[in-house]
């Protein structure tokens, strides 16, 4: 699972042993920096939360759209939900990578290593999923904003 590289200095190899301690020390920093990223995407500065902020912008959008019955394209309202959509999926997914997972016994520090590298993968994969998702909702947040003012005018 975690990759150490054998270094090479001139024709003699250079043999680095890894203590389990130093693994787990990196396994907890990255760890941590995955919880780091799934804070940024649920709250900015603590104060603003940008999932929350677009979330009711496309709402808001969404419903002047509908109430006033505007000459928009079709296709405008369906983004706004697909931007919606995007959006619930990023706070669902950034709120399970910082969730506590379940405690396991573990008795050996061979198997606390394996335990907490596949804890930091699942956060990992929900952590960048979430990122995905935000950036799809931004992405097609600014183009469904970008035809309605085209076609506004």
């Amino acid at each position: 699972m975690i990759n150490i590289t054998k270094v090479e200095d001139g024709g003699d190899s250079l043999n680095i042993i890894v203590s389990a301690d130093d693994i787990l020390k990196m396994i907890e920093n990255n760890r941590t920096r995955v919880r780091n990223l799934s804070s940024m995407v649920l709250n900015v500065c603590m104060v603003l939360n940008v999932c929350g902020m677009l979330l009711s912008s496309s709402f808001v959008i969404l419903f002047f759209i509908l109430k006033e019955k505007t000459h928009t394209s079709p296709i405008v309202p369906v983004i706004l939900v697909c931007s919606s959509v995007c959006l619930i999926a990023s706070l669902v997914l950034g709120i399970f990578s910082a969730y506590l997972s379940r405690p396991s016994v573990v008795y050996t520090k061979m198997e606390l290593i394996d335990t907490l590298s596949k804890t930091y993968y699942q956060e990992y994969r929900r952590a960048v999923l979430s990122v995905a998702f935000l950036l799809l909702a931004v992405c097609s947040f600014a183009l469904s904003l970008a035809l309605f003012a085209k076609s506004s005018l």
